[in-house]
């Protein structure tokens, strides 16, 4: 289901975005806007393009791949602790 869902809505994605980019090619249509107008498009199908390329990529799992170097904990004897026990309550 999740496979058919996702061909479907990127078979529609490219499919808007052609008929997008011949809708811009009619010289009489892009004549009338202003090109500001025209930039907006552009950068909104940009946008829209990153979105789906980055919806698209492929899965990277969250766990590392090799095992990371963490620092050891020092390590206290009952006699460094009873030490620092008679500091605190001096």
């Amino acid at each position: 289901m999740k496979n058919s869902l996702k061909s479907i809505s990127l078979t529609l994605a490219a499919g808007l975005a052609g008929a997008a980019c011949f809708t811009l090619a009619n010289a009489q249509f892009t004549a009338t806007l202003p090109s500001d107008t025209l930039f907006a498009i552009a950068a909104s199908l940009a946008l829209i393009g990153g979105a789906a390329a980055d919806y698209s990529r492929r899965l990277e799992p969250l766990t590392p791949r090799r095992q990371l170097l963490r620092p050891a904990l020092p390590t206290g004897t009952a006699a460094s602790s009873a030490n620092r026990l008679e500091r605190l309550a001096a």
